[in-house]
C-alpha cells in the first residue's frame, strides 16, 4: 500500500517474524528517502498521545521556509483543543519564540520535553501540572502557520526526535 518492503518495516519495528504482527498493531512505515531513527519507548509507561486531531501537512525533518521542521505540523480547526501529549509540567508559555508564535513547553521530568506551536491562545501557565489529555491551548496561526494548524515537538535531553516514532492514538 505505502511502496515499502516487509523487510523495511520489519526492520523498522524491530520485529525479526513477520508473523508476530498482529491485527490492529501500530507499525511504523518508513519513508524510502528519509534517514531512520531507532525507536526507543522504554522511557516511561505514559506513551506520547496525538495532541489534536487533524492531518499532518508537514513532516520531520522537512524545509520549511528556509528552515529544517524539528517536529510536525498539524493541520486542525482554527480554535481546536490542543491536549497534553503526556503528563508534565509546564515550563515555557510565551508569543515570542521567533516563528513559532503562541507556544507551550511541558517538561515530562524523564529528560523529555513537548512543544505546541501556532497557538491562538494558550490555557495555562509556568509551573501548572497536566495530566495527559488535558486541554493547554487553542490551535491558532501565530509564528509562520500558512493555515490553522498546531507544530509539534518531542525532544529527548534538549534535542527533537521524529514525533511519529513516539506517538499513539
Amino acid at each position: 500500500m505505502y511502496g515499502v518492503d516487509m523487510d523495511t518495516i520489519l526492520k523498522a519495528n524491530s520485529i525479526h517474524d513477520s508473523s508476530a504482527i498482529e491485527r490492529g498493531q501500530v507499525l511504523i512505515i518508513p519513508a524510502t528517502l528519509k534517514p531512520k531513527e531507532p525507536r526507543n519507548l522504554s522511557y516511561s509507561s505514559e506513551s506520547f498521545i496525538w495532541p489534536v486531531k487533524g492531518c499532518t501537512i508537514a513532516s520531520y525533518g522537512d524545509k520549511i521556509d528556509n528552515a529544517i521542521n524539528k517536529g510536525i505540523d498539524i493541520q486542525a480547526p482554527d480554535g481546536a483543543s490542543v491536549t497534553a501529549s503526556r503528563s508534565g509540567r509546564v515550563v515555557y508559555c510565551d508569543s515570542h519564540l521567533k516563528g513559532f508564535g503562541k507556544t507551550v513547553i511541558l517538561d515530562h521530568g524523564d529528560n523529555y520535553q513537548t512543544v505546541y506551536s501556532y497557538n491562538s491562545e494558550i490555557l495555562v501557565k509556568v509551573g501548572d501540572n497536566v495530566s495527559r489529555r488535558d486541554i493547554i491551548a487553542r490551535v491558532g496561526r501565530s509564528g509562520r502557520a500558512k493555515e490553522a494548524s498546531l507544530h509539534f515537538e518531542i525532544r529527548k535531553d534538549g534535542k527533537p526526535r521524529n514525533p511519529m516514532y513516539y506517538l499513539s492514538r
